[in-house]
């Protein structure tokens, strides 16, 4: 029963941002395959802002994931968990293109792909011990409660960056010229 309240209260959040996503993407060219992206309603709405919401979703469908009965309902989860991913992933390139002065933009996008590698990898690794161990919905309970805490970890560690959105303290990029 649980489940299926968490799947309607989601199924709610996400009409409320697909309306948001489309009142912030109207413009003079919606045609644009860009104007209408995920990393446009993290420009429009904010990258923390957006990039909270998609995690904690994110939390609460990797918990769902080890209460569901069947891969039919899992499956039908997943559908839901990739478009809370949609908002997480755009909104961490946008995030960086805002907070990193332009000189360091590709070390800072590249360790982000590291690190977002590295702990792919190690809590694949985790939650394979744990899932052999102490069965699934464990696995993925602590999964999504470590999410939570890290979610929680970056909003105390965002400080005034909250706020950003916009073209408000994005880095504007830098002329390249040839140099005899």
């Amino acid at each position: 029963m649980a489940v299926w309240v968490f799947l309607i209260i989601v199924a709610v959040v996400g009409a409320a941002a697909v309306l948001l996503y489309q009142r912030t993407s109207s413009g003079p060219d919606v045609s644009s395959p860009d104007a209408r992206s995920p990393g446009r309603l993290a420009q429009r709405v904010g990258p923390f802002r957006v990039g909270t919401v998609g995690l904690l979703l994110g939390a609460g469908f990797m918990i769902t994931y080890g209460l569901v009965p069947s891969g039919v309902a899992m499956f039908t989860v997943a559908m839901f968990h990739s478009v809370s991913d949609g908002l997480t992933v755009s909104s961490t390139g946008v995030a960086v293109g805002m907070v990193v002065p332009g000189d360091r933009q590709a070390g800072a996008q590249g360790l982000l792909g590291g690190a977002q590698t590295l702990m792919a990898g190690l809590t694949a690794l985790l939650a394979g011990v744990m899932y052999d161990n102490f069965g699934r919905a464990t696995a993925y309970a602590v999964a999504g409660g470590t999410m939570l805490a890290l979610v929680a970890g970056g909003l105390a560690l965002t400080g005034s960056a909250w706020r950003l959105r916009g073209g408000h303290g994005a880095v504007e990029p830098q002329a390249v010229v040839a140099v005899d």
